[in-house]
């Protein structure tokens, strides 16, 4: 029975800080929900589904950038549970077969309800208007989202698919009852906006159950200990004088101690720190011989908190008791992300590596540009104590706080060390390095214009260690440049592309934003986007978004929100481009990027589904599909492209799943390419099935192979430039011999068991009755 505060993620290019609480049955509390949240859940081996209950601090990208994502992928993962027993079983659960079809139905949405247990959300005041906004991309509606708002007191619920899995025994009996009492503390900012603090609190410790001095009382081992401990008296019959004898629970159980108040404060200025120091809730917890306070994290710039902290404002000792209070910063920046060093290390490690590898084959395409240093290499001589007092959070450090006897610290892991060695010796001892340097030949010539297409994203929606969600940035010779999708996460992959001193020079470089579609993992880096520009750029005017109108609708209802986005852009409705720009529009996309066309053609995926054909590019007439089934009215209006960029989801013989999902194959989006007479195509929006290269046909060999057609096999940081394109289509031999065959448990270690039966099972969504 162990319960634990878990560090899961810290301030970084890209990632923000996010905090777990872990209930000794393994159901978790998670505090703050930025983007990236999901794969730092993956590249720790957390688990999603024991997630019961999110606490927000505010409403900001940096909180709430990775919850929409978050909630789909909960919401599925709870869906393909119960539609694999309607694919097996063909019924949802134990319900009476004989009963009538009225009744049978009832049964079966109580079943569905019960197993979808959804989320308890907390937050600030507007938490309620945020959810209710992503109704405009989102739709689980028998996925239950219970929103609390403000001041809260809630018990958060353990994890019912954990108690499902169990026998029922004592000890897992023990540790269902252990449930976490979540109290907020709201306070205002400068600006009059609230923000939340919390305070965690168990139920009291139950005194440790003394064996011995029951055997010498005459009980009989078995049940009646359980008894015992569960604070029951017993009466039985003593076996040696034959007595009827009563034992009281006190008797044999040594008293309970306090519960355990756990505080996870956060402030971005002094005004608010120092209200949270004057909360009564606060100082009354530290008073209190109700609960003993062991931690408090504080989310906060270090400058502000290291003040508090030589103050001597910040409680030291628990008066009642006068044991010590431990206390962690993970800390802000007060001047956002671009104020961060090279040298912040980044959370997604196995996506770091993969990339670092590529980057020894070919450093022209696939250059990772920070350094790149194993766990072992990383400084671990730097003590965790400061002269203050107080620990610096790291990413996986925990603090065990039930048993009480091994209650304390320890950092975590940053890595599997013999696995990223293991991954980086494969580029020489695989032949890789070799073939590389035989395709590569003599150095060629580098483009001096600075034109060049980069991926942040190659993966489709499903959240993996390996690839980011969709996100590119198309750059012009002059500089400046259009994103083309910007899924989750799109800032922080691009801005570990650059040189981070440079990250102004970067967002004032971005004037136009394509989305081509409302789908999450299309466009919720946004929100990061809007924000980091208008706050470090204000006179730098509002951005061209160009995209369908339910995003608008969504953007509109969320600034309300967090004001921080309001006039950060300028929308253009992707119907309004299907034959051809505005004249302003094209005026202004000509001033700014030298772009002298854009045209949109809507394509079959979801409602408001739009490819997009822009002329003028470093590229000459580049093409970008969105995701989408193959489209004959795309490739005619996009006639002899010079760069087709096209999702290829799935791999050949997949096409029924590819029909039933709106996506393409690789060798339909090959096709396309023929049919448009594309002079080059690069393959993107991979399923998570393929962190690596998806199979390739025969038949799409000899079409790869054949010097009409470049093909390309996008990857998260690949920078492709006009002059480089030919050899990025051959360097794919040497590139395969990273990555061999794949083993048994590659792909649930890359997406996780939360969600593998997803892709297991070809047409799992389809059924009604579960989405």
């Amino acid at each position: 029975m162990t319960a634990c505060v878990r560090i899961l993620s810290t301030s970084s290019p890209d990632s923000s800080p996010a905090i777990l609480l872990v209930a000794p049955d393994g159901s978790k509390i998670l505090v703050n929900c930025g983007e990236g949240c999901q794969r730092t859940f993956l590249e720790n081996t957390q688990r999603l589904s024991t997630v019961t209950t999110i606490c927000l601090t505010h409403i900001a990208h940096d909180s709430v950038g990775g919850l929409p994502g978050l909630i789909l992928t909960s919401a599925d993962a709870s869906a393909v549970a119960i539609a694999s027993q309607f694919a097996t079983n063909g019924d949802p659960g134990n319900y009476d077969i004989n009963a009538k079809p009225e009744t049978k139905q009832n049964q079966q949405k109580d079943t569905v309800n019960d197993q979808q247990a959804g989320l308890d959300i907390i937050g600030p005041v507007g938490t309620q208007q945020f959810i209710h906004s992503l109704r405009h991309f989102m739709r689980r509606e028998k996925f239950p989202l219970r929103v609390h708002e403000g001041l809260v007191t809630h018990q958060a619920e353990t994890s019912n698919r954990q108690k499902r899995k169990r026998k029922r025994k004592s000890s897992d009996q023990e540790e269902d009852s252990f449930k976490y009492t979540v109290q907020s503390v709201a306070v205002a900012d400068d600006e009059g906006r609230q923000s939340l603090s919390y305070v965690f609190t168990s139920p009291p410790i139950p005194g440790k159950f003394l064996p011995e001095e029951a055997l010498k009382l005459g009980v009989p081992k078995g049940p009646l200990y359980a008894q015992l401990k569960a604070g029951k008296s017993v009466t039985f019959v003593d076996g040696v004088s034959g007595v009827e004898t009563t034992v009281e629970s006190h008797q044999v159980v040594m008293p309970p101690t306090p519960g355990i108040a756990i505080m996870i404060l956060s402030y971005r200025t002094l005004s608010c720190g120092d209200k949270l120091i004057e909360n009564d809730l606060l100082r009354n917890m530290v008073k209190s011989n109700e609960f003993c306070v062991d931690l408090i994290v504080h989310i906060a710039p270090k400058p502000l908190f290291t003040e508090l902290m030589a103050s001597g404002k910040l409680w030291k000792r628990n008066e009642d008791s006068d044991s010590e209070i431990e206390h962690v910063l993970v800390p802000v920046e007060v001047d956002g992300y671009l104020a961060l060093t090279e040298s912040e290390p980044t959370p997604f490690r196995s996506a770091a590596v993969g990339a670092y590898c590529r980057s020894l084959l070919c450093p022209q395409i696939y250059g990772y540009p920070l350094p790149m240093k194993l766990p072992s290499e990383l400084d671990t001589r730097e003590d965790l104590n400061s002269p203050l007092g107080y620990r610096l959070g790291r990413t996986m450090m925990e603090y065990q706080f039930i048993p009480r006897a091994s209650k304390g610290f320890s950092v975590g892991l940053q890595g599997d060390s013999a696995a990223e060695a293991d991954q980086i010796d494969l580029v020489s001892v695989s032949g890789a390095s070799l073939l590389a340097k035989e395709i590569i030949g003599t150095e060629e010539q580098q483009d001096q214009t600075q034109g060049c297409l980069i991926f942040t994203g190659t993966g489709s929606a499903i959240p993996c260690k390996h690839r980011n969600v969709t996100g590119m940035f198309l750059r012009q010779n002059s500089g400046r440049g259009i994103l083309l999708d910007v899924g989750e996460g799109t800032v922080g992959q691009l801005l570990r592309t650059q040189q981070l001193s440079s990250s102004a020079k970067l967002f004032q470089s971005i004037k136009a934003v394509w989305l081509s579609h409302p789908h999450a993992d299309h466009h919720l880096g946004v929100l990061r986007l809007l924000h980091e520009k208008k706050k470090h750029l204000p006179t730098d005017g509002p951005v061209i978004l160009i995209g369908p109108t339910p995003l608008f609708d969504f953007l509109d209802e969320y600034s309300k929100q967090d004001s921080s986005i309001e006039n950060s852009f300028v929308k253009v409705d992707c119907r309004d481009l299907v034959h051809g720009q505005s004249s302003t529009l094209a005026n202004v996309l000509e001033d700014e990027l030298g772009i002298s066309r854009i045209r949109t053609v809507p394509v079959a995926h979801c409602a408001h589904s739009y490819a997009v054909v822009l002329d003028g590019t470093s590229f000459g007439r580049v093409v970008y599909s969105g995701d989408c089934r193959p489209s004959r009215q795309l490739a005619a209006v996009a006639l002899g492209a010079d760069l087709l960029i096209h999702e290829a989801t799935f791999e050949d013989g997949m096409e029924a799943e590819a029909v039933l999902k709106r996506h393409s194959t690789v060798g339909e989006a090959l096709n396309v390419a023929r049919d448009m007479q594309a002079k080059c195509i690069v393959l993107t929006h991979f399923s998570q099935r393929y962190p690596r290269i998806p199979p390739t046909s025969s038949n799409e060999k000899e079409s790869i192979d054949a010097p009409s057609l470049k093909v390309i096999f996008a990857f998260d940081y690949m920078r492709l430039t006009p002059g480089n394109l030919g050899l990025a289509a051959r360097i794919t031999p040497a590139v395969r011999l990273l990555y061999p065959e794949d083993t048994e448990n590659e792909v649930t270690n890359n997406v996780g068991d939360d969600v593998i039966h997803a892709l297991s099972t070809p047409g799992l969504f389809a059924h009604n009755e579960v989405l």
